[in-house]
């Protein structure tokens, strides 16, 4: 029990006790204090319908109990020459445990009902939260669809005259000697041609991403093939990649050159969130359900008014990026029935990829 209810019992305890005295001191046989004797009798009713109230059916049974002990003591010692006076107080005190029963009874009653509404409350809100989410997940989903279909119209009409101005150029390249003051313009345009060609490439891919070819991968092989594919771009910018891989194989049924992509880009990320001598940490788990493979690098994380929309296409923070990066990437993973989040911690971001298993 706690300290509070600890002193209510106590309370009670004494109640009876002092209505107790009360009762004792005014005898029936007291010249005019028979009208405060029956008033005191009455008063252990105050201390029973109380703890009937409070502590349901038995808290009021035992109450109800302990009034009826000592006010029988009562009667037994001083009532026993009064037969028809001694029924009655013994009548009385059979009341106080019948009240306390009654009493206890539809308060237990009232704390059961109290208690299912409140759980019925607590159902109905956490239903309309995930209504609230599912209805946002529609929203979004409806938005994306639209983006999409808006993206792959853009990119079409974008790739034919790039695909004409990028033969042209290269028609025209070998014909402009490197000191020429014509090459530079030359060079601006391969460069911004190219990049217009990824660009619309991205587009594509994320309006008309194809089905997933499932295969069963080992994620720790898939990782370290990352790693090695981008070692030059981390040693560029002076990164140390740590794993923390698991020393068996986590196989799971995926499209490797999809979750590699979606890999590709949270390092990319990372390596463009962490400044000089860092490190980016992998670390992959599993269990009988899931596998995980968690990318933590130590810069400036994410800022809380962003978080919402990180995966939103064509958002960014990058002065040179198009965010298509990671709308991408959680495509990917969600075609491949996994699920992809961003946390911000105390120093840099974790992003957690997590795929089934298939075991059971």
């Amino acid at each position: 029990m706690k300290t509070g209810q600890i002193n209510e019992a106590v309370a009670l305890v004494l109640a009876i006790a002092l209505i107790t005295i009360l009762h004792y001191a005014t005898s029936i046989s007291s010249e005019g204090l028979g009208l405060l004797h029956e008033i005191s009798q009455r008063l252990y009713y105050i201390p029973i319908v109380y703890a009937s109230y409070r502590y349901g059916l038995k808290g009021g049974i035992i109450y109800a109990l302990l009034s009826a002990a000592v006010h029988l003591i009562h009667v037994s010692e001083h009532l026993a020459q009064y037969r028809v006076t001694a029924l009655n107080h013994y009548a009385e005190a059979s009341m106080f445990v019948t009240v306390a029963a009654l009493v206890g009874y539809y308060a237990d009653v009232e704390k059961h009902l109290q208690e299912s509404y409140r759980r019925t409350s607590a159902e109905l809100e956490k239903t309309n939260l995930h209504l609230r989410e599912t209805m946002q997940l529609l929203l979004r989903a409806e938005r994306l669809k639209s983006l999409g279909e808006l993206s792959a119209a853009i990119a079409h009409e974008i790739r034919n005259p790039l695909g004409a101005i990028k033969g042209a150029i290269e028609i025209l390249s070998p014909e402009i000697p490197a000191t020429s003051n014509k090459r530079e313009f030359v060079e601006i345009i391969e460069r911004e041609t190219e990049r217009l060609n990824r660009l619309v490439t991205d587009f594509l891919k994320y309006a008309r991403p194809r089905p997933p070819e499932r295969l069963l991968t080992d994620l720790n092989e898939l990782v370290l093939s990352t790693i090695n594919f981008l070692s030059t771009e981390a040693k560029k910018r002076q990164i140390k990649v740590k794993t923390y891989l698991t020393p068996e194989p986590v196989l799971v049924s995926i499209d490797a050159e999809q979750i590699k992509q979606v890999l590709v880009n949270l390092l990319l990320n990372a390596f463009q969130a962490s400044s000089s001598g860092s490190n980016v940490e992998i670390q992959s788990s599993s269990n009988p359900t899931f596998a995980k493979i968690e990318i933590r690098d130590y810069g400036c994380g994410i800022p809380s008014e962003l978080r919402e929309r990180v995966f939103d296409p064509f958002f960014t923070t990058k002065p040179d990026g198009c965010g298509l990066g990671l709308s991408i990437a959680y495509q990917l993973i969600k075609q491949n029935d996994g699920e992809l989040t961003l946390e911000s911690l105390a120093q840099g971001t974790l992003a957690t990829l997590t795929l089934p298993t298939g075991k059971t």
